[in-house]
């Protein structure tokens, strides 16, 4: 059981707009970190045992065997067989051999290609140009990747002739795109301006063209963009694709222009270019950009202030604190963190989030409690214990980690009253689960406070409770650890050492359990429990959590140097052909 917890919504959420996950402060639990319980993470290993079998499958009669075993070589190579490399003579006399069904010369390609086995490409342009368009989309891709020159000649040809299937077409303009040949320029271009051409061909010569070329676009950009009615989107699409790379002041004005679009595909397209050439013209439009209903739209302007730093650009950026999108908040977040590590900067950001904190959007109010908890401004501690109460879970969690992690003395009695509310609706399987990680923040900052008057409370959450969440009781256990820290209390020590040594029966006990009431054990310096916590401290081998934190809580018990543990390696089973051992 993994022990590690993150309550950060913006970080679980897929990057969908192309921001990526935050990864500066976390909504993380203290008990986690305090001590580090981090043993050994087992590891996925290939045995290269079963590799001459499938070696051997490359040559079978049966066309099933020899694709498999491709395909299992690909896969094997990615979990780290490195031994793989040694099927490549194989590989090639398969590939070389007359007759092959379509679908083993594809696998055997795409296994060749994952090799990096680069002495092939003759063999695999080959085998692209006699077969069909679908294995030309395995081949053709990895030959402009190592720039293999016999094949531009056969792209640059499809370009000239309308005859060419579309999905050839395709592969020759991306093909002439990653290798840079400039000399393709003249009729990609043709390809892109064409109004009379299908819109996806267009669209994929511009963006060849914007690739390759830094300058001498913009007439036919003006011109393309010029044209603002429904029926232009792929004309203005195109106008944006052409210029990416041109950073004349004609050129952006353009794509200034084409920054306002109405269509967002437009929009983000021009912005992604300006972002890189000159934000400022983004900073002069942001008003009406970030009302954009389009989430891209609104991190590119948010990303233009980011880049402007200015006190104006802090006060702009706390207002997309609250923007719907919560990979933009996290990402505004951090860079407002960012900028107050810079003397100027600081009093901005402050007032920024505090203007977000004394208003009711649950938005705003969470990434304002993380901002100013970053900060450690204690003063905002009354106004954390206010929101306790919120209607949201993600603001009243992110009080709840903030009281905890400001750790202001003057509040426990407050949080106490709130702990003592939260367990009445536990003990009745009334609490929700953000509940429960509400309590845990509040159990957390009571220990660390070591707040003796919290110590009836959570020791009613030592005894096995299937009512109660086990992550609840591990934050309790940890907190009363920290309550009597070097204060060891026999009946408490038991019961610890009781939940440690609770392996068997049909319920046994959780292992974040387990575990903190290991470490509980080990802050209390309770000698009368380590019998029980070298029963169960394993080692050398054993990457368990509760065993590590035995042996951490002997160290502190006795000094006893920390037990050494060894990553294992689990070995990957179920391939197709294995060797029986």
């Amino acid at each position: 059981m993994a022990l590690r917890r993150v309550v950060s919504v913006a970080a679980l959420l897929p990057a969908l707009i192309g921001v990526a996950p935050a990864r500066g402060i976390e909504i993380e639990y203290a008990r986690f970190k305090d001590p580090e319980i981090d043993p050994p993470r087992p590891v996925l290993g290939v045995s290269p045992a079963s590799l001459p079998l499938w070696l051997q499958a490359l040559e079978a009669s049966e066309m099933d065997l020899r694709r498999e075993a491709a395909d299992t070589l690909v896969e094997a190579y990615r979990q780290g067989l490195s031994e793989a490399k040694q099927a490549e003579p194989a590989l090639l006399k398969a590939l070389a051999a007359p007759g092959q069904h379509p679908l083993v010369v594809a696998a055997v390609a795409r296994a060749l290609i994952a090799l990096d086995c680069r002495h092939a490409a003759d063999s695999l342009w080959a085998h692209a140009q006699r077969g069909s368009s679908e294995l030309a989309q395995v081949i053709e891709p990895a030959l402009a990747q190592w720039d293999y020159r016999p094949a531009r000649s056969v792209w640059l040809q499809r370009l000239a002739n309308r005859e060419t299937p579309r999905g050839l077409l395709f592969l020759a303009i991306e093909g002439l795109a990653n290798v840079g040949e400039q000399s393709a320029v003249p009729t990609l271009k043709a390809l892109a301006v064409d109004r009379t051409g299908d819109a996806a061909v267009r669209l994929a010569a511009a963006r060849a063209v914007g690739r390759l070329t830094s300058a001498g676009q913009e007439s036919d950009a003006r011109r393309l963009a010029a044209d603002r009615t429904p029926q232009g989107l792929t004309d203005r699409l195109v106008a944006a694709w052409l210029l990416r790379r041109h950073s004349a002041s004609s050129a952006l004005a353009v794509l200034e222009d084409l920054a306002q679009d109405p269509e967002p595909a437009v929009a983000a397209v021009a912005l992604q270019r300006l972002l890189e050439a000159d934000f400022a013209r983004i900073v002069r439009l942001s008003d009406k950009l970030l009302a954009s209903p389009d989430a891209r739209v609104r991190q590119l302007t948010a990303q233009a202030w980011v880049a402007e730093r200015t006190p104006q650009a802090v006060s702009q950026l706390g207002v997309v604190l609250d923007d719907p999108h919560p990979g933009i908040r996290a990402h505004v977040r951090e860079s407002l963190l960012d900028m107050a590590s810079q003397p100027a900067l600081r009093p901005a950001v402050l007032e920024a989030a505090r203007r977000q904190l004394a208003g009711r959007s649950w938005r705003g109010l969470e990434q304002a409690v993380m901002i100013l908890v970053a900060l450690e401004q204690k003063d905002i501690a009354d106004r954390l214990v206010e929101l306790l109460d919120f209607e949201r879970p993600e603001v009243f969690v992110a009080a709840a980690w903030g009281l905890r992690r400001l750790a202001v003395p003057a509040t426990s009695q407050r949080v106490l009253t709130k702990l003592e509310k939260l367990r009445d609706l536990q003990m009745v399987d009334r609490s929700t689960a953000e509940q429960d990680r509400q309590f845990s923040h509040l159990a957390e900052m009571l220990g660390l406070l070591r707040v003796g008057e919290a110590e009836p409370l959570l020791r009613q959450y030592v005894p096995k409770n299937i009512v109660l969440s086990p992550s609840v009781r591990g934050a309790a256990i940890w907190a009363l650890g920290h309550i009597r820290a070097d204060k060891p209390e026999p009946e408490l020590a038991r019961q610890l050492a009781e939940r440690v040594a609770d392996v068997m029966g049909i319920l046994p006990e959780a292992a974040e359990v387990r575990a903190m009431s290991a470490i509980a054990l080990g802050r209390m310096k309770a000698r009368e429990a380590l019998p029980v916590l070298r029963k169960f401290s394993g080692g050398p081998t054993v990457a368990e959590a509760t065993q590590y934190a035995c042996g951490w809580a002997i160290h502190c018990i006795t000094g006893e140097p920390m037990p050494t543990f060894i990553t294992p390696v689990l070995k990957r089973r179920g391939w197709f052909l294995e060797r029986l051992e």
